[in-house]
């Protein structure tokens, strides 16, 4: 009986432990990236579109990209781009930015999407 309770808790702390983002597939991400986003985004460094580039997006200051002066929503905000920060804004950008003004208008509703398009943007280092 002991060992049972053992094994439980063992069990429940590596589903705790569990990062909250499920590892997405970068090709995939690719995929979904140059039909969803790559209108607005570049991935080449420093070449922005209406949007800021996403090369380098993972562990950058948020509202910070290089040369990309207009930032409205993400101005003053206290966050680095992380996998869950990244897919909670993928989800809702205006929800993220606690109903902040954005031109990100686009939801991923989809988790796999948002798993697979995050796996592909980390590529972009």
């Amino acid at each position: 009986m002991r060992k049972t309770n053992h094994l439980m808790c063992a069990a429940t702390a590596l589903v705790l432990a569990a990062p909250s983002v499920a590892a997405g597939d970068a090709a995939r991400g690719a995929e979904v990236f140059h039909y969803k986003c790559a209108v607005c985004h570049a991935i080449a460094p420093e070449f922005h579109k209406e949007g800021p580039s996403l090369h380098g997006v993972f562990g950058r200051r948020a509202g910070t990209a290089p040369f990309f002066p207009r930032y409205k929503a993400l101005k003053g905000v206290d966050f680095t781009w992380s996998e869950e920060s990244m897919d909670r804004f993928l989800a809702d950008p205006r929800a993220f930015l606690d109903g902040r003004y954005t031109k990100m208008t686009l939801k991923l509703d989809d988790a796999r999407a948002r798993a697979d398009v995050i796996a592909f943007l980390k590529t972009l280092q």
